[in-house]
Parts: C-alpha cells; structure tokens; sequence
C-alpha cells in the first residue's frame, strides 16, 4: 500500500507541533479502515483515498473530530461511522445564545426585504416532533445553519438552539455536523435535499417545508408519528403487522404476535408488512415470518468474512463477556465461536460465507398477498427482509427506496488511542448474486413507489389489491 504509507508520512509531517493524540488519532484510524473494513478493496482505487486525505488534512488543521470525520465520509456507508459521545456532556446550554437565535430568525424571516434562497425556511420532521429554521449563510462553499424552533421535548431541547450545520463538501454532496442537546454525542451525517422543500438528516429524519405563514407553535396541535411493533387486523382482508426495529427485544415480540394471532394471519388475504424507519438489528426476528412468505427456496445472503488480527481480538472479548453473562444467548454464543475458529490462519483474509437455502414442505394459500412497506430509513437487517422475501412470488414493495446498508455487514466498535472517539466498521460484504448489483449508496427501489403526498400508504395498499392488482 504505496499511497497509504505516503499519506500516513505526510500526516507527520502536516502536524509537526501539533498534539501526539491528533496523529495517533488520525493514523490509528487510517490503518484500522484499511486492516479491518469489508469495503476498503472495493471503494478505494489507486491514489484517490491517499489524495482525498490530503485534503482533508490541509482543509482542517485543528478540529480532529472534524478531520476524522471526513475520512470517514469518503466510504459513504452507514456501516462505517465514527462519534464523539459523552466527552461534551458537561457543557451547559447558554440560554442567553438561544433566545437571542430565536429572535435572529423570527427577524429574518419576518424582514421581506431581504430575499431568501430556495430552500431556507421552516420545516418540521416526519415525526411531528420538531420543528427548525434553516437560513444559509453567506460566503463560500454554500453552508445552512439548522435551529429548533420548537419541539415535544422543550426541557431537553431549548428553542433557539444550533441544531446543525450544514455544509456542501467539494463533491457537490452536504454534509451536517450535529451535536445533540446537552452535549451527549456529536456525529458529522450526510443530508440530502430532495427538492428545495424537503430533506432528509441521513436515517434520523425526513424534514418538510412549511408554508411560510408560520409564526406560532404548531407541535402540540399535531399527533405524534412513529412507528413501534405491533401486530392488528385492520379488516377481513388485510391484517398489519408493523416493525419498527430488529433488535434483540424484538425477537421475542414479533415471535409472540404470530403465535397469538397465526390463525388470524394464515386466513387473511393480504399480510402487511410495514418496516418503515427499521434500522435494523438481527435477522432472527423475521424468521417466523418465512412460514407465510414462501413459495419457492429462498437463498439467504451469502458473504465474505474478512478476518484481522483487531478483529479476531474483538471476538474473544466478545466471548468472555458472553460466557460470563448472567443470561447466556447460546445462539449468539455459538456464532462467536464459530467466527474465532474460522479466524484462526485466515487473518487478513476474506472467508466465504454461503447463504443457506430455505426449503419447506408446503405453502400457505393465504396470504395470498404480502406488501412490504418501507422507506428511506430501512437499513441493513431490515434491507436484509427485504431481499430474502423478495424472492417469494406473493412479495410486492411499496414505498421509497431504502438507505442502502446491506452492501457491508456485522459491525464492531473500536476506541481511538485519545479515548474519545469510537469508531465502528463492518467485517463482512454481501455476496452479490449473479445478474444483481449494488445497493450500496442506491438502496432498493419499491415495485410500487409511493411518494410523500400519499398520506397513507397502508390504506394505498389496502386499495391496491382492492383493485385487483
């Protein structure tokens, strides 16, 4: 790796004078990408990385956070993610700052004078649970600042306060630095503006532009929107059963649902799946779930295992904790230690990891349907659902496309050497079937899409196969 070594020289050489801890930080992190990420080969050609590093390091001298950020950001993927958390929690909210922004803002939008861009105005989240102004600021490159305005949780969040800050990088892309309130982490993510009315903060939010009439609170006036898990009939036709995360506790929830209604579900025409804002977790929560899906084999993703010596390290931490729990998940327990023994004169190295191939017996006359309902913040496990029920006949997709995060899998976190970052990175990239391609980055596109306008996509569904469709 003749570019890497030039960089990390160069690195040495840009910060003579400066803290050991930066250059630690920022060599540390260099070499644990390229030792560790699954997508390092993939994303990283020739001198691109080595130059784009460059740059970063002569843009950005004393913000190490900032510097390690953008490094990061060059991957673009969800999966590969670097925070500072905890290390600001001390810091107290100047109230003083925040009435005056507020004051700033209602006089800015108030002023029909000045001539506003496009996109600055005032916008709520697609949780109704806040909103924020976004006035651009002037100078180069094109940069947006983001205050509350008002939100459900006042106490915790202050109106007035910097939200974000957002930025456009030499690539044409934005990119927001955002410190949560009272300080507890700060992350740099990407924003996307779709149009000049909407945007979205990478998984956390989609924003909507209100009319420009707006000059008093509107939160409480609204209820609240979110998703949760849960399972319900909503006619003959159609039963629902929403998801809004794949984590450990859920295995048990959505496994529970089925039981106490699988009479109700094997009986009815359309099975609703709603997975909307599921960022993932383990795909051991949607196994019950095959027994209704299938119609042919389903092939599971298969991947690539890269193995290194941080890695193979991680897992016998890993293991320790877990033989030294209280409550002892032999599953989980049974996959470390399977992984630690592949590891063993393969570091360095990818192993091949073959989807299993799901074959049963029979399949269910009802559901006849099953509708996959999903958006923007679908990732990873959740993605995951969505390309294993896809192979099913009875499976359409409705909405949005999904964040793209199933291309690089099975993170763990890792401490920079100043102990104040944390850094988390896949092990694993998804084995591409034959004729198939990325998602990274583009997601997968909906069969049927559905744009923001509809304003209930459950009953568009509903009315879908209503039609006959």
């Amino acid at each position: 790796m003749k570019y890497l070594s030039a960089t990390l020289t160069f690195i040495f050489i840009l910060f003579t004078g400066n803290s050991y801890s930066q250059v630690d930080d920022v060599t540390f992190l260099i070499n644990r990408i390229k030792d560790n990420y699954a997508g390092y080969e993939d994303k990283v050609k020739g001198n691109e990385f080595d130059n784009y590093v460059k740059a970063v390091l002569r843009e950005e001298k004393k913000d190490t956070f900032k510097i390690l950020s953008k490094i990061v950001i060059y991957f673009e993927n969800p999966h590969l993610q670097i925070f500072h958390a905890n290390s600001l929690q001390d810091i107290k909210i100047d109230s003083t700052s925040c009435k005056q922004n507020l004051e700033k803002v209602r006089h800015y939008f108030s002023d029909n004078k000045s001539k506003k861009e496009g996109r600055e105005g005032f916008y709520i989240n697609d949780k109704n649970s806040s909103v924020l102004a976004l006035i651009k600021e002037k100078g180069t490159p094109i940069s947006y600042s983001a205050y509350i305005m008002e939100t459900r949780n006042p106490p915790s969040i202050p109106y007035g306060y910097l939200f974000a800050k957002i930025e456009q990088q030499p690539n044409g892309k934005f990119l927001a630095d955002f410190v949560t309130p009272r300080g507890a982490m700060r992350v740099f993510i990407p924003v996307i503006f779709r149009n000049d009315s909407t945007f979205t903060t990478s998984d956390l939010a989609k924003w909507h532009k209100l009319n420009e009439d707006y000059s008093k609170p509107i939160i409480s006036s609204l209820s609240p929107m979110g998703y949760y898990t849960f399972g319900k009939l909503l006619d003959k036709d159609n039963y629902l059963l929403t998801m809004s995360d794949f984590q450990k506790p859920s295995i048990e929830l959505v496994d529970s649902i089925i039981k106490k209604d699988f009479e109700i579900i094997k009986s009815t025409k359309n099975l609703i799946l709603d997975i909307r804002d599921n960022s993932g977790g383990t795909v051991r929560t949607y196994r019950p779930l095959y027994q209704f899906v299938y119609t042919n084999p389903i092939v599971a993703i298969g991947a690539y295992t890269k193995y290194s010596k941080d890695y193979s390290e991680q897992m016998k931490e890993s293991l320790e904790r877990l033989r030294n729990s209280p409550k002892i998940d032999s599953t989980i327990l049974k996959y470390r230690e399977d992984q630690l023994r592949k590891s063993k004169g393969n570091i360095g190295k990818f192993v091949h990891e073959p989807g299993d191939t799901l074959v049963m017996d029979s399949v269910m006359a009802y559901p006849k349907n099953i509708a996959i309902i999903m958006n923007y913040a679908v990732e990873s496990a959740g993605e995951m659902m969505v390309l294993d029920f896809k192979q099913s006949k009875k499976v359409k997709t409705f909405g949005e496309p999904t964040m793209g995060a199933v291309d690089y899998l099975n993170t763990y976190n890792t401490m920079l050497p100043s102990g104040k970052y944390t850094l988390i990175l896949a092990t694993t990239k998804r084995e591409i079937p034959s004729g198939q391609s990325h998602l990274d980055k583009t997601g997968i596109q909906p069969d049927v899409p559905l744009q923001d306008s509809v304003p209930d996509w459950v009953e568009f569904v509903k009315n879908y196969y209503k039609n006959g469709n």
